[in-house]
């Protein structure tokens, strides 16, 4: 996981639950390319001005077995066995989050959330409840929405998979251009 922090903005406090991928945007001008060869490669490596990358140093364990969150060669894994929470130690200001994500089976369900409350970050640390309250960004797998319509027999109508974005207990979100349909 690599941030990026920036000056003069809210405190924004990061749970991690699982780790999502962040999309790049560019101000370059579109072009014709005639081959995959032809693509510029982005690198997000942690050297980049006001990058650096995130290790298990840098997360503290509210909730989980202390197994269940394991870091090796710069990655993080999670079994996801108990279901648990780890946070950044420093609550961090306005940030970038870029992050690789696969889950090794299929229909896995994780989450990062943000701007979790520290109310609900000391109810999980008591053994109360799951999961935060905050913003949650959405790792889901594809499979989990299969899996979901064969269990159910009907299409979700309150998820689709991972990037998507919403608040979680009471926590209130209002959205900003562009959003989704």
């Amino acid at each position: 996981m690599i941030l990026k922090k920036f000056r003069n903005q809210s405190i924004l406090g990061a749970i991690f639950l699982g780790v999502c991928v962040a999309p790049s945007f560019s101000d370059e001008k579109e072009t014709k390319i005639k081959s995959t060869s032809d693509l510029k490669k982005a690198f997000i490596d942690g050297t980049g001005q006001g990058w650096r990358m995130l290790t298990g140093k840098d997360f503290v364990n509210v909730n989980c077995h202390p197994k269940t969150w394991t870091w090796n060669g710069g990655h993080a894994f999670c079994t996801g066995n108990p279901v648990g929470v780890i946070r950044m130690k420093k609550p961090t200001k306005n940030f970038e989050l870029v992050c690789e994500w696969m889950h090794k089976k299929h229909a896995g369900n994780s989450g990062i959330f943000a701007w979790a409350s520290p109310a609900s970050i000391e109810k999980l640390a008591a053994g109360k409840g799951r999961l935060p309250d905050g913003i949650e960004i959405q790792v889901l797998d594809l499979g989990y929405e299969t899996n979901w319509e064969k269990s159910k027999g009907t299409p979700s109508d309150w998820f689709t998979s991972h990037g998507d974005v919403f608040p979680t207990g009471p926590a209130k979100m209002k959205p900003f251009p562009p959003v989704a349909p």
